[in-house]
């Protein structure tokens, strides 16, 4: 059942563009419609999901982007956030952020930047710094740093 009544034929839109039925990528439909129709930002590490929410401007960030927010938010601790990523990820989820002990330094210095950032942003409530353009690219670029780094 959607989230509305008024989206189950978006819904259903959006699984045949995905080319699977439910109850693969039914999550990721659902998500799609009911933050098109009440204007939250996403949480999606699926492509198909995240290809989606692009094509129908959806704001949606990463889980990690979720989890490094609540960190600069000070709901949780950096290491705690960390701990919850690493958690998601070995249940099989699919963030550009591994959760090898090598990429924690890039997850707590995405964390701080976002903290100075949501500071720069006049300190928003949690979680509306979810909503400010950018903040996957800005985890996207400070892997592609990490990488390099020997």
């Amino acid at each position: 059942m959607p989230s509305h009544p008024d989206d189950a034929e978006f819904i259903a839109e959006l699984l045949r563009r995905f080319g699977k039925g439910p109850p693969e990528n039914q999550g990721e439909a659902e998500v799609v419609a009911a933050c098109r129709r009440y204007g939250w930002t996403a949480v999606l590490d699926d492509e198909q999901g995240r290809g989606a929410a692009t094509e129908d401007r959806v704001a949606h960030v990463y889980v990690a982007t979720l989890l490094a927010a609540a960190a600069a938010h000070g709901k949780l601790t950096p290491t705690q956030a960390w701990k919850l990523h690493v958690a998601f990820q070995r249940r099989g989820r699919f963030s550009p952020l591994k959760p090898d002990p090598a990429y924690k330094a890039a997850f707590v210095d995405f964390a701080a930047k976002l903290r100075r950032l949501r500071e720069l942003r006049g300190e928003p409530d949690w979680p509306l710094l979810l909503a400010e353009p950018g903040l996957d690219n800005l985890l996207l670029e400070l892997l592609r740093e990490f990488r390099r780094v020997p």
